[in-house]
C-alpha cells in the first residue's frame, strides 16, 4: 500500500512540476528522471529551467528508501552547482521525503549551470540556463 501511495505522490509531483511547462516555447518547471544509488532513489525538480543571473528558483528533491517509501524526516540532502550558484540551505534536511531549497544563480549570464542533489549515494542532475534577460 505504501508503494502505491508513493507512486501516486511521485506522479502527482511530476505532473504539478512538469505539465505546466508543456506549452511550446515555455521555460517552466523541469524534473529529472528518478535516479538510484545504493538502493536509494532521488528525483530533482526546479520551478523553472531558465532564469536571469542573480535570480532565484525553488529546487525540490524527493528521496525514496530502497523499499520505495519516502526517507525519514531529517535526512541530509546535499546540493551542488557547477557555476557558482548558491543554495539557501546546504545540506537541507528532508521532511516527508522531500528537501526544498532556494537556488540563486551566479552573477554572470550566458551559461548553463548543472545543479545536483545527492542523498545516500543517489544523485540527480538538472541543467538551468542562466540568461541576461
Amino acid at each position: 500500500m505504501k508503494r502505491i501511495k508513493m507512486l501516486w505522490f511521485s506522479l502527482l509531483l511530476v505532473m504539478l512540476l512538469v505539465l505546466p511547462a508543456c506549452d511550446s516555447g515555455s521555460s517552466g518547471p523541469v524534473a529529472t528522471p528518478l535516479s538510484a544509488g545504493q538502493g536509494y532513489k532521488i528525483q530533482l525538480a526546479a520551478s523553472n529551467s531558465r532564469l536571469m543571473a542573480g535570480a532565484t528558483i525553488t529546487l525540490t528533491a524527493v528521496i525514496f528508501e530502497p523499499d520505495g517509501a519516502p526517507v525519514r524526516d531529517g535526512v541530509e540532502v546535499f546540493f551542488g552547482s557547477t557555476q557558482k550558484g548558491s543554495f539557501s540551505d546546504n545540506p537541507a534536511k528532508t521532511s516527508g521525503g522531500t528537501a526544498v531549497v532556494t537556488y540563486t544563480a551566479g552573477e554572470t549570464p550566458g551559461y548553463q549551470d548543472r545543479v545536483s542533489a545527492t542523498c545516500k549515494g543517489a544523485i540527480a542532475n538538472l541543467d538551468i540556463d542562466i540568461t541576461s534577460f
